[in-house]
């Protein structure tokens, strides 16, 4: 799925720190997963979910639950390891 053959927690901390030091989204990294929350201008009435979901196919980790409303939105990322064997 991806060119990145680190091990899946390895991915998952990379891919954390991504979205902490380089987006303006905040995540939070969890044993399995790692939960990413982006909040967008009200002004706009939008969530720019973008950075997010490219960081997550570098690092080979699936949005696999999530939920958004106007100006915020969580998603869940999982290595595609763990969503497979599910």
């Amino acid at each position: 799925m991806n060119g990145d053959a680190r091990p899946p927690a390895d991915r998952m901390e990379s891919f954390y720190r991504e979205i902490e030091e380089a987006t303006d989204h905040s995540a939070e990294l969890h044993d399995t997963e790692v939960a990413v929350t982006a909040v967008g201008k009200e002004d706009v009435l939008t969530v720019d979910l973008r950075p997010a979901l490219a960081a997550g196919l570098r690092y080979g980790l699936v949005c696999f639950d999530g939920d958004a409303g106007n100006t915020m939105a969580t998603l869940h990322f999982k290595p595609h390891e763990h969503i497979a064997e599910e």
